[in-house]
């Protein structure tokens, strides 16, 4: 009887320590879980600062090629200003 005895008390120690240490892996999991939800939350935010900036960049570019338009508009009718005047 006793041997029985003990052999559920292992058998309940085991599971015991089983269900905690299935508890911790579940805890585990979820502290990857929310990790990884906050990585790719910031990977997120990188991706949209990065598109910003390259929409920054493009529009700084399409401003200087613009002015750059405009300046050698504004070269050519001084060229043609300059030649109909000498003439």
């Amino acid at each position: 009887m006793l041997y029985f005895l003990s052999i559920v008390k292992f058998q309940m120690h085991v599971n015991l320590l089983l269900s905690n240490f299935q508890i911790k892996i579940h805890n585990k999991d979820q502290e990857v879980k929310t990790d990884l939800m906050k990585l790719l939350k910031k990977i997120g935010l990188i991706k949209l600062i990065f598109k910003i900036f390259l929409k920054q960049i493009q529009m700084h570019y399409i401003f200087l090629i613009k002015s750059l338009k405009l300046k050698l508009l504004m070269s050519t009718r001084q060229f043609f200003y300059i030649i109909f005047y000498i003439f």
